[in-house]
């Protein structure tokens, strides 16, 4: 897994060219489709919420009677719509914070640091630090509580990784709208893209890989010549960055969540500017 630091936008954009450059060249024989994901702690694993808390063994051996509940609560209050396949449940359900066998990704480098900038409040740009912590992340094979991260991925790559018998045919993205979970028991991991209308999916570009089992992609793919990337943002500079995607792009709580979540994070933002 190759690392990289950054402090501002401009940083960030040659420092994704540069991913992609290499991503796309190693990697040749398969998509050219990078995937991000933005997290508020570098010291975060690339793990679904699933299988994050080990002592909570019933609930992954049960995560399919929640699914089963969340479709008879969601058909009850919502009659007139159509009834939801499996992976349309798992979308809704990680979308709004339920423990799934998802992890959430985007096709858009911007979307994904806001993710990892959004819930910054303050801010010192203290320079003095920054090699510091940097030096710390890197000497940590990644690792760190003073900063958020970015990943950046070739999902291509990865199926490939867990599919080593298929030829790179089989190796692509999958729309698994209409697929039956019980079918998938024994997939390992899968990169998913999906049509299903959702404005938070639409808004934030959204992708997902489903995981079968309890897998740490971290680990996996810890070789700086693995097909997944780190981007590390020190703390000081997240909520300059932030302000950066608000001003410059037009990224903001209320464009990444186009509902009364985003409505929510954009006043207390404004209270906590204003009144702090």
């Amino acid at each position: 897994m190759r690392l990289f630091s950054i402090t501002n936008i401009v940083e960030y954009k040659k420092v994704i060219r540069q991913i992609k450059a290499e991503l796309i060249e190693k990697y040749s024989d398969f998509s050219k489709d990078i995937w991000f994901r933005g997290v508020s702690s570098a010291n975060y694993d690339l793990i679904p919420k699933l299988f994050r808390d080990q002592n909570e063994t019933g609930i992954i051996k049960n995560d399919r009677v929640v699914l089963k509940k969340f479709r008879e609560y969601y058909n009850a209050t919502n009659p007139e719509t159509k009834k939801l396949t499996d992976f349309e449940c798992l979308y809704l359900l990680q979308h709004y914070g339920a423990q799934t066998r998802l992890l959430d990704f985007t096709s858009d480098e911007l979307v994904a640091l806001y993710f990892a900038t959004c819930s910054a409040q303050t801010s010192r740009l203290d320079s003095s630090m920054t090699s510091y912590y940097t030096q710390k992340f890197v000497e940590s094979s990644g690792k760190s509580y003073e900063g958020a991260a970015v990943y950046c991925i070739n999902p291509s790559a990865i199926i490939s990784y867990f599919h080593s018998d298929n030829t790179k045919n089989d190796c692509n993205v999958i729309n698994a709208d209409n697929l039956n979970l019980d079918a998938l028991e024994e997939e390992p991991v899968l990169c998913i893209e999906t049509e299903f209308s959702n404005n938070r999916i639409k808004a934030q570009l959204g992708k997902f890989m489903y995981f079968g089992h309890n897998i740490n992609l971290e680990y996996i793919f810890g070789n700086s010549d693995d097909p997944v990337a780190k981007i590390f943002i020190p703390n000081d500079y997240r909520l300059y960055i932030k302000n950066e995607l608000r001003e410059i792009y037009n990224i903001t709580h209320m464009t990444i969540f186009p509902d009364n979540e985003g409505i929510i994070k954009e006043v207390n933002d404004f209270l906590f500017r204003t009144y702090r």
